[in-house]
């Protein structure tokens, strides 16, 4: 009984070092400005979007499951919601460009990474959907994939959608990169573009970095 007695007690003093030793290093953290905000597992943003689909996420939960972490004064979260708040909103945030989104506090290489090539998945995949579709027949799908493919762009862009007589996708092509408020379009340039992929119609596309119409 004894012996039972001295190996309790002996779990009880183990057991007190590990509370001791996670609360000094919860100190630790504490004391160099880093704070960890603690959610039930129900609330977890992982755990919603596992147990009931991203849709009941807000957009900063969202946008924080990328980030996965904070910058040690505030967690992913709130550091999302000031993301989004920088940037206008999540297309702000998935149009901007690698120096903008390096430039916000907390934001590394890993993040931005991230969030980068989230926008290029987006964009392929609406690229996927152009060439899969049967017939492109609505200006929105163009629309769709062109925003994401101008999205962050800094220069001024002239290209071509080419489709064939049927209206399905031939390719996509950026034939003049301008300066930051103007590109040079040559009608020629444009035409043999056209005579490559022997297309039969093709939508037009230009930006305006600087945001003008």
């Amino acid at each position: 009984m004894k012996q039972t007695r001295r190996l309790a007690a002996g779990g009880e003093h183990v057991l007190a070092a590990g509370r001791t030793r996670e609360a000094n290093s919860r100190g630790d953290r504490e004391a160099h400005g880093f704070h960890t905000v603690e959610f039930a597992v129900d609330e977890r943003p992982r755990e919603r979007l596992l147990m009931s689909g991203p849709a009941c996420l807000t957009d900063a939960e969202l946008v924080a499951l990328v980030l996965r972490t904070g910058n040690g004064r505030a967690d992913a979260v709130n550091l999302a919601h000031a993301l989004l708040r920088r940037f206008g909103g999540v297309l702000g945030v998935l149009s901007g460009r690698a120096e903008s989104l390096l430039a916000v506090p907390g934001l590394g290489d890993a993040k931005v990474a991230a969030l980068l090539a989230i926008r290029e998945l987006l964009e392929r995949a609406e690229l996927v959907k152009l060439r899969n579709a049967p017939v492109v027949s609505s200006s929105d799908e163009v629309r769709r994939y062109l925003g994401m493919h101008l999205a962050g762009q800094e220069r001024e862009i002239f290209g071509a959608v080419l489709l064939d007589t049927r209206h399905r996708l031939l390719g996509v092509e950026d034939i003049f990169l301008g300066s930051i408020d103007r590109a040079m379009v040559y009608p020629r340039e444009v035409a043999k573009c056209c005579l490559r992929y022997n297309a039969a119609a093709v939508v037009l596309f230009h930006n305006h970095p600087l945001g003008g119409r």
